[in-house]
């Protein structure tokens, strides 16, 4: 709400800092069409139509954290043998990590494999 508005950061590259002053005091709804133009437009429809299907808040972060991944990529892919190149294939060594850890857990807990598939950064 309101009181996070003095946690932002001051100078925004897509979206300035009274620009999210002013989205904290939205309608989770309305947010989408306020970033019409920025990249960011898509994140937050597909978290509005994914947390009005479960109403469960965690979806949040697991689109976040899926979209920050494709957002990397893009901007860390295009030159090859470059120090973004390195950097890029740390990042993906760590989420490749981070689904085996997931996959093995849910294996020793006797989750299904199936269960667990949306909650992979890269399926």
């Amino acid at each position: 709400g309101p009181e996070a508005a003095e946690y932002t950061i001051s100078s925004g590259y897509m979206v300035s800092s009274d620009a999210i002053k002013e989205l904290l005091s939205l309608k989770l709804t309305d947010i989408p069409g306020r970033l019409e133009n920025t990249q960011y437009r898509n994140v937050v429809e597909e978290v509005v139509v994914s947390y009005d299907g479960t109403k469960n808040i965690a979806i949040v972060d697991e689109i976040i954290e899926k979209h920050k991944f494709k957002l990397s990529q893009e901007m860390l892919s295009p030159r090859v043998l470059s120090p973004l190149m390195a950097g890029w294939y740390l990042i993906l060594k760590e989420v490749e990590i981070r689904n085996l850890r997931l996959i093995l857990k849910a294996m020793f807990d006797n989750i299904p494999v199936e269960e667990i598939r949306n909650c992979l950064v890269l399926p």
